[in-house]
């Protein structure tokens, strides 16, 4: 299988990622900004994999071992409790309900997909020209 082009624009982007999503998590909520630091490296974790057919996949972890609890904050069971519910409004209050779903669809985290995307196309463009006038 091919390897990654430009793995270390790719890791840029997997830290922009976990850094967003570090900051728009709950204050309140112990250790979960630690966990997320510690469960989303991507040079220790597999945060970036790459698929047969060449395909790559980004994925962050949300509610890591230790801070479980991080599911509550981003996509939370459908269970209805008063609990729940003051929990969820003092979240959104605070800009801080879904923050997974919130890092992922930044706008500036667009912008450095839609960089590294046109680098790599740019890259096989440029392989496809030589390849072509090497066999004239």
């Amino acid at each position: 299988m091919a390897k990654i082009r430009n793995i270390r624009k790719l890791e840029s982007i997997a830290v922009k990622i976990r850094d967003l999503a570090i900051a728009k998590a709950p204050k309140d909520t112990g250790n979960l900004k630690k966990r997320i630091r510690e469960a989303n490296t991507p040079a220790k974790t597999k945060m970036i994999k790459q698929l047969k057919d060449f395909s790559i996949i980004l994925t962050l972890d949300y509610a890591p071992v230790g801070a479980e609890y991080g599911q509550w904050f981003n996509d939370p069971p459908s269970v209805q409790s008063k609990r729940r519910a003051k929990l969820k409004k003092t979240a959104q209050r605070k800009g801080n309900w879904n923050y997974a779903v919130d890092a992922i669809n930044d706008e500036d985290l667009n912008d450095a997909f839609e960089e590294y995307l046109a680098e790599i196309g740019d890259y096989y463009i440029q392989e496809i020209d030589y390849q072509f006038n090497s066999i004239k």
